[in-house]
């Protein structure tokens, strides 16, 4: 047999995931370099007795990395598995008609077709505690972007939408979307609730760029449940259509009162609203869950 390098060895061992240390490997290693891989092996506890047929990974193939089965693959350390779940967040989530319609479409890649009237969506929301996250753990998020036609989520109750900005407070979340597409940049939000009066600021590099002002009220109205569809692209250019399941319980009464874009010099301020507001829908949960995101798909 071939003999083992110690480097191949550790690699073996971190692949299964053996409660071995390291250190000790490596003693192990210095007395035992003209063992051969099983020797090695056998003595660190790695293995016992005879292989059964299709029960274990080819040694050489542990150490190229060119074993294919999917179920013995280890998980890239921290790296956050598809789907994640976030229940109970706090959401303020609306849409509205822009000053600038055409300064909106021009945020919309040209393959995809924009609402005929520009029309925005942001969504505000806070999730308190890391035991509201299946991995993500506690943050607060300001997305927003423009409605798109022809894509409706699946339902054909919401229109499928195009991120456009991307403020959120955790950079596990930032390296999970980005690794979506998603346009995400740090940020914070914050939503405050003053007896009838909500109020949620947006800030950007410590600096404050959104605020809505809602007139909300304590008592659950409904249930809203269904599928949002969002549209990203991702680094090499694949445009990517992600199915977000949620469910909302809304309070009534709810009311926009009013929407401040605070900072003219931001690149986000190419979506404030006309004046007077129009709004095109929304409502605020203060417990609302969803799947980040339920599907992909290339479109």
């Amino acid at each position: 047999m071939r003999n083992i390098t110690y480097n191949s060895l550790k690699k073996i061992v971190l692949y299964l995931k053996t409660p071995i240390q390291l250190q000790e490997l490596k003693l192990s290693y210095n007395f035992s370099r003209n063992f051969s891989r099983r020797q090695i092996l056998k003595t660190s506890g790695l293995i016992t007795g005879a292989a059964s047929v299709g029960s274990t990974v080819l040694l050489g193939n542990l150490i190229t990395g060119s074993h294919t089965n999917s179920s013995a693959q280890a998980q890239e350390p921290n790296k956050l598995a598809a789907p994640q779940m976030v229940i109970n967040s706090r959401m303020l989530y609306f849409g509205w008609i822009p000053e600038d319609p055409a300064a909106v479409k021009a945020l919309v890649p040209n393959r995809f077709t924009p609402n005929n009237r520009g029309a925005v969506f942001m969504n505000q929301y806070v999730v308190d505690s890391d035991e509201q996250t299946s991995g993500f753990g506690a943050y607060s998020l300001t997305y927003l972007g423009a409605d798109l036609q022809n894509l409706d989520a699946p339902g054909g109750v919401n229109p499928g939408r195009w991120w456009t900005h991307y403020f959120n407070s955790s950079s596990t979340v930032i390296k999970y979307v980005l690794e979506r597409g998603v346009p995400a940049t740090p940020g914070r939000t914050t939503l405050t609730l003053d007896g009838n009066t909500l109020i949620a600021t947006t800030e950007s590099n410590g600096v404050p760029i959104i605020r809505t002002t809602a007139r909300v009220g304590n008592t659950i109205a409904s249930v809203a449940r269904g599928q949002l569809r969002y549209i990203t692209k991702k680094d090499y250019g694949t445009y990517t259509s992600g199915v977000y399941p949620y469910v909302s319980e809304i309070v009534s009464p709810w009311e926009i009162v009013s929407l401040e874009f605070l900072q003219p010099s931001h690149p986000v301020y190419a979506l404030r609203p006309k004046q007077p507001l129009e709004i095109t829908f929304g409502f605020y949960a203060p417990r609302s869950s969803f799947c980040y995101p339920g599907g992909e798909e290339v479109i």
